[in-house]
């Protein structure tokens, strides 16, 4: 993206995405919260090395995940307003000869401000490397709950049934592209009895996906201010991982 030159649609577009990443974060934590309560007397074993150690509520375990998500939340909600800044009318360098008002601008495109110096908003990268070093600890916190509800759904534990309204039993016609798409536990054509977590699997599997991508907007740390052909390089890791956290962030 070329901020020195246009706001691209793909900026308001983003933006518009990271809050309903925020939506569906706090739609899940409210969910957990609520099944905490629901099932306050349900009693379960608590582990340490993944050997028994203490009796502990499964709403003990399920809020411990919640307050690792309420702090991702928190975090979010103090990022939104600086990455939320108009960079329109900063130019290529020191502003442009129209009149435009921005305030006004930012109002009617969903900004909550605009820039103070057309220097810095040529340059800036912060909004993109922020909300990625947000959404690496949010997936790792989301790679943590999937491995333990994959464990605790094997017929070794036990404690968690994967429901059959999302079981779906693979067979070899279906394109492998679409098979993630239909199931979110799926069995085997030659062993229907099982019920393999895919959709738990998946959202471990995509944390360090979104891992990497953290390093990938910081490759020119030695440009100067004012606009260069190469920062427009550093928008692109930004959009998959916005579509990964609101697939797998919503409750």
């Amino acid at each position: 993206m070329d901020r020195s030159h246009s706001l691209d649609p793909q900026l308001i577009s983003q933006l518009e995405e990271v809050e309903h990443v925020e939506k569906f974060l706090k739609s899940l934590i409210e969910t957990m919260a609520t099944r905490a309560e629901a099932e306050v007397d349900v009693l379960m074993p608590g582990y340490t090395h993944l050997q028994r150690a203490q009796p502990i509520r499964w709403s003990h375990f399920l809020l411990s995940h919640a307050y690792a998500f309420l702090a991702d939340y928190e975090r979010l909600v103090a990022i939104i307003p600086r990455i939320s800044v108009l960079p329109l009318g900063a130019g290529a360098l020191a502003g442009n000869p129209y009149s435009l008002d921005r305030a006004l601008l930012a109002k009617e495109l969903g900004f909550r401000s605009i820039g103070r110096n057309s220097m810095h908003m040529v340059t800036d990268r912060d909004y993109i490397v922020e909300f990625l070093q947000w959404a690496t600890l949010f997936m790792m916190h989301m790679s943590r709950f999937a491995e333990d509800l994959i464990v605790y759904s094997s017929a070794e534990f036990g404690f968690v049934q994967l429901s059959d309204a999302y079981r779906y039993v693979f067979v070899d016609h279906i394109p492998r592209r679409h098979r993630n798409s239909l199931t979110e536990s799926t069995g085997s054509s030659i062993m229907p009895q099982k019920k393999n977590p895919d959709s738990l699997e998946i959202i471990r599997g995509k944390s360090g996906r979104i891992l990497g991508q953290v390093c990938c907007p910081c490759p020119q740390p030695s440009n100067g201010m004012a606009h260069h052909l190469d920062d427009r390089r550093h928008c692109q890791p930004q959009k998959p991982s916005i579509n990964v956290q609101q697939r797998y962030g919503r409750g």
